[in-house]
């Protein structure tokens, strides 16, 4: 795209021009001439970069956010909206005592919860009781890691005040689509246009879904006239398979009213984890602090390691690169895994993704 002169270029070129209309005016900073030519220059600066605001508006791969949602609406997508997180809060109190729906809950960090559905006091277990909630407001500000304490906002008699929620069930919240993300799948879109339901078409369906951040798609796995969709949310690692599972019947429901009658036979599913343990040895170079690199190359292999896709293998090469590219290393070993790990295909819904396990960075 053309660059638009700058307010000096302007500037002087209007300068100029005077000049050669009037030989020998006065145009230095401080004149009449000046003074009129810098606010025409001023002018003339706000309407180049304006047609360069417009031409970035032009193209979807340019445009601004306002924008890029109209550019997505004329090709039938739209920006995935919020989604709430979801899980398990488990509750204690008197035998027989109703959680009615609605029921509010509080975490330390000032995270609402409300109850979705009703639960009791007692049942099944004798004192305890859980019920079913969503986080308030959305976004993954709700997804909660582990155990949270919960205060329980106006409970009913026989009910006590505190709560938690169930270890690592508060999943599936998302922020609203980022304009990267709409981008990408507006321009996949465009670059693989509709084809009556190959390959292409599956994953653009699934990441369509809020709470699909990545799709991959398997034709003819389950035999003639089967496809096969593993998705994945947000995040990186085991994260990106969270526990809400209402996610996969959400895609599935969706595909089913998109996807052309002749496929009998279709199935979404999550990949499988394998949890793989890393050793890396690290020789640093004088003058570096061993805390400061082993966190730097810690960071680096977990993030490589939670972004492989299901079926990627782990290559100890990238490990190695990886640990040879932060500053302060002058040499890396890697001494697990042994060898490449392959994640296996096991055959029908079962797709293996790596997953990092422990990594750890000693000093050589």
């Amino acid at each position: 795209m053309m660059q638009s002169p700058t307010y000096n270029d302007v500037l002087s070129s209007i300068l100029t021009d005077y000049s050669n209309l009037i030989p020998g005016a006065d145009t230095t900073p401080g004149s009449d001439i000046h003074a009129r030519a810098a606010a025409l220059a001023a002018a003339v600066w706000g309407a180049y970069n304006h047609q360069e605001w417009i031409a970035r508006q032009i193209l979807p791969d340019t445009c601004d956010s306002a924008t890029l949602d109209r550019h997505a609406a004329i090709h039938g997508l739209s920006r995935k909206p919020v989604a709430s997180a979801s899980g398990t809060v488990l509750l204690t109190g008197q035998d027989g005592t109703v959680v009615p729906t609605g029921t509010f809950f509080v975490t330390a960090d000032g995270i609402a919860m409300t109850s979705s559905a009703p639960g009791t006091i007692g049942v099944p277990t004798t004192g305890q009781g859980s019920v079913s909630a969503t986080a308030a407001p959305g976004g993954v500000v709700g997804n909660i890691a582990g155990t949270a304490a919960l205060t329980v906002q106006n409970p009913p008699p026989g009910l006590n005040s505190s709560a938690f929620t169930k270890n690592n069930s508060f999943s599936g919240g998302t922020d609203a689509e980022s304009d990267a993300s709409l981008k990408a799948r507006l321009l996949d879109k465009l670059q693989k246009p509709p084809a009556g339901g190959n390959k292409n078409d599956y994953r653009q369906w699934a990441l369509s879904v809020p709470g699909v951040a990545d799709a991959m798609v398997f034709p003819l796995r389950l035999g003639f006239g089967s496809t096969s969709v593993v998705i994945m949310g947000p995040g990186s690692g085991a994260a990106r398979i969270p526990s809400n599972s209402t996610l996969i019947t959400d895609v599935s429901n969706y595909i089913n009213s998109v996807r052309p009658v002749g496929n009998q036979i279709f199935q979404v599913f999550w990949p499988a984890v394998q949890p793989v343990d890393v050793t890396v040895g690290v020789h640093l170079g004088a003058g570096y602090s061993f805390a400061t690199v082993q966190a730097q190359v810690s960071a680096a292999v977990n993030s490589y390691v939670g972004s492989l896709m299901p079926l990627e293998t782990l290559r100890l090469s990238r490990l190695t690169s990886i640990a040879m590219g932060i500053d302060g290393v002058d040499n890396a070993v890697v001494s697990a895994p042994p060898a490449d790990v392959v994640a296996p295909d096991n055959g029908g819904v079962i797709v293996m993704m790596i997953v990092p396990g422990v990594i750890a960075v000693n000093q050589l």
